[in-house]
């Protein structure tokens, strides 16, 4: 049974009160904060919450709860306890709630499944006065940044932060086809008070930056051009947002430019980073391309599983123009592999793919993998390795007539260990 509180040897760094209906997730971080020093209490919801404020320093709480939503609880805490510290925490999170967390009172947002050391700085940070951001009111916001990959939650929680601090320098990192123009244009637009968007892309001169309200986004490799004829740090843009394909310090960047330039940096991950990131994405445009084309546009069961399987070096843009293409390709029926532009008996390492109709190995997994971070986590692994496993047990005894000893030959094992996992998939039982 988890304990309501708990206490560690030592002063005690603070007060906290963990709102999680998981319980799993409750427990380890009670451990984990009571391991650091925190005093610590927890609640199942909301409700719960309200009785056990008193003396709390911070409250970390999740976004999905039964009863009342964690940023409805947020939005509460701020009204009725302005100076409690609240962090956010989420598996569900998409730029609107991360905006939304630090536009109800949040200190700092946190993707799930938590980083423990993470979430222990969060803590620190929060106890110790330095806030991620400060309040901001922006209106409805697009989702078109698409994935709930830890590596997009983080993008998620560093655009709010950008969104609140509207004067902030802002440097965007990733390979081509990543989304930084995409993330440049949600934080000017979501940014309280921004003025006009200028986007430089290698045109002569920089227009006046008018009255100190607009944002400049520079694109390398304008960058150099730009700052060998202009003084950013003493223009009157009042945002920058650079877009680079690599860290600043790898680039060949004067030490006032780099000044200049220099603030929040967002890493844009690649796409093959994300995988778990694809089938949304492509959900996500083929729901922009039924709209574009007027009719309804939809994937073949082997259309999923080549692009899933496919590595992607051109990131979501290539994906993007890839579904497009093969979206006018289509035109009666759903998107079938042929329609997809990709090479039939090979994939792009030049690895053969199946000859019979069925999907490579690789793209099959790719895409239980999917299914399976959503509907069994933490179970994946396993999963994966008895559905494998039991297929091909099952594809030997069909070539062997049911016989367990040429079946185990077949394999390359040997028939007491067959027998044994036969019996745990239940493979023989009831077929």
């Amino acid at each position: 049974m988890m304990p309501e509180s708990s206490s560690t040897q030592g002063e005690c760094r603070g007060s906290i009160l963990v709102v999680d209906d998981d319980a799993a997730v409750a427990w380890a971080l009670t451990q984990a904060l009571t391991k650091a020093g925190y005093n610590v209490n927890s609640a199942a919801n909301a409700v719960a919450a309200r009785k056990k404020l008193a003396g709390i320093d911070l409250v970390l709480t999740d976004v999905r709860m039964p009863g009342m939503s964690g940023l409805d609880f947020l939005a509460e805490l701020n009204r009725s306890h302005p100076a409690l510290p609240v962090i956010v925490a989420t598996a569900h999170g998409t730029v609107d709630t991360a905006v939304a967390a630090v536009a109800r009172g949040a200190v700092d947002y946190l993707p799930k499944p938590l980083d423990l050391d993470r979430t222990l700085a969060a803590v620190a940070r929060a106890l110790g006065n330095q806030p991620l951001a400060a309040q901001a009111r922006p209106s409805g916001i697009d989702q078109d940044l698409v994935g709930t990959s830890p590596a997009i939650q983080e993008v998620h929680r560093r655009i709010a932060a950008a969104v609140a601090a509207p004067t902030a320098r802002v440097i965007l990192v990733g390979p081509a086809g990543s989304g930084k123009r995409l993330v440049a244009h949600l934080i000017h637009r979501h940014t309280p008070g921004s003025g006009t968007l200028t986007i430089h892309d290698g045109d002569l001169g920089l227009p006046a930056p008018g009255d100190g309200t607009g944002t400049l986004i520079l694109r390398h490799p304008h960058l150099l051009t730009v700052g060998q004829q202009h003084d950013l740090a003493g223009q009157s843009w009042r945002r920058i947002i650079s877009l680079l394909p690599d860290q600043p310090a790898r680039l060949p960047l004067r030490q006032e430019l780099l000044s200049a330039l220099s603030g929040l940096s967002i890493t844009l991950p690649p796409l093959d980073e994300r995988p778990e990131d694809l089938p949304p994405l492509i959900r996500h445009h083929l729901g922009l391309l039924a709209g574009r084309l007027e009719r309804p546009v939809s994937l073949t069961d082997g259309a999923m599983a080549a692009l899933l399987d496919r590595h992607w070096p051109g990131n979501v843009r290539e994906l993007r123009q890839v579904l497009e293409e093969a979206a006018i390709l289509a035109t009666v029926g759903p998107i079938a592999p042929e329609h997809l532009g990709l090479p039939p008996d090979t994939d792009d390492h030049g690895t053969e793919s199946s000859s019979n109709g069925l999907p490579p190995l690789g793209a099959a997994t790719r895409l239980a993998t999917a299914r399976l971070v959503r509907s069994h986590p933490g179970e994946v692994h396993q999963r994966i390795l008895d559905a494998v496993e039991e297929a091909l047990i099952r594809t030997a005894l069909e070539h062997t007539a049911g016989n367990q000893l040429k079946a185990a030959e077949l394999i390359g094992l040997n028939r007491v260990t067959l027998k044994k996992r036969m019996d745990q998939l239940g493979v023989g039982k009831g077929d």
